[in-house]
């Protein structure tokens, strides 16, 4: 009976964003790379794992962008929105941003926020007024439904949330693996965010996942937030490091080890 043999062989992949392709520009958040040849199908290979080894990412994203800045509001059943600046904000900053848009509009806020709870209380000055659900900044600002005042006066049901991203989640269409995201994005790796300046993962469970795929000649990485959001970078550079393996089989009896080697060509 002829012995067989499992043997891995693993390769690094080293990837940085300013040597891809950029299909979101200056975002840096959707990256293609050509990596031809890293992964072809031949005879002996049973399965591929593929793990992401370390990365050192930029906190390069403001807490105010594109996906969450604007508030819409209306005021004597007419319809207004405000814009907020993209930028990072603490709540007395966010505060003082509210107000002059506020004002842009013709529209005089007083804006408080309660130091024990987070909680911003709008009031204006001559009218009521109902912010809407459908802005995109209400959890920045505190609420979920729409909100009437009462006596010009509205006090947020939740804390304004300043906090911004809270994890970084790897996506890649190149590399389908079984994880499960609970928003139903496939998902290569998932990484804290606990810098405000700069990233360094390591992975240390050393974990691994079986690529669904035996061909590999490109491979995108897409970074988005927790809301599945494309993350903004500004054109601050990323890299990574990827461990693909490959196992295969190895026949003692009827091959070589010369022979082996030559097959992974």
């Amino acid at each position: 009976m002829t012995q067989v043999q499992i043997l891995e062989d693993s390769v690094l992949v080293n990837l940085n964003s300013q040597n891809g392709l950029l299909l979101n520009g200056t975002y840096l958040s959707n990256v293609l790379f050509s990596v031809n040849g890293i992964l072809k199908q031949n005879d002996n290979l049973l399965y591929s794992k593929i793990s992401l080894l370390s990365a050192q990412i930029p906190v390069s994203w403001t807490t105010i962008n594109l996906t969450n800045n604007t508030l819409y509001y209306t005021i004597s059943s007419v319809n207004f929105s405000i814009t907020i600046s993209t930028g990072n904000y603490s709540g007395y900053t966010l505060i003082t941003e509210l107000q002059t848009r506020f004002l842009a509009n013709g529209h005089n806020f007083s804006i408080t926020i309660n130091i024990n709870t987070g909680i911003l209380t709008f009031t204006n000055a001559t009218n009521n007024f109902t912010f809407l659900s459908s802005s995109t900044a209400k959890e920045i600002i505190g609420f979920s439904s729409n909100l009437t005042s009462s006596s010009l006066t509205l006090t947020m049901p939740f804390p304004s949330n300043t906090l911004g991203i809270k994890q970084i989640k790897i996506i890649s269409k190149a590399l389908p693996v079984s994880n499960y995201d609970s928003s139903q994005s496939l998902v290569l790796a998932v990484i804290p965010v606990d810098s405000t300046s700069m990233i360094n993962y390591v992975n240390h469970t050393g974990i691994g996942h079986i690529l669904k795929t035996h061909h590999l000649t490109t491979m995108d990485i897409q970074m988005v937030d927790e809301n599945n959001n494309y993350i903004n970078f500004n054109n601050i550079n990323w890299s990574m490091t990827l461990v693909l393996s490959n196992f295969r089989i190895y026949e003692p009896q009827s091959s070589n080890l010369e022979n082996y080697f030559k097959s992974l060509e």
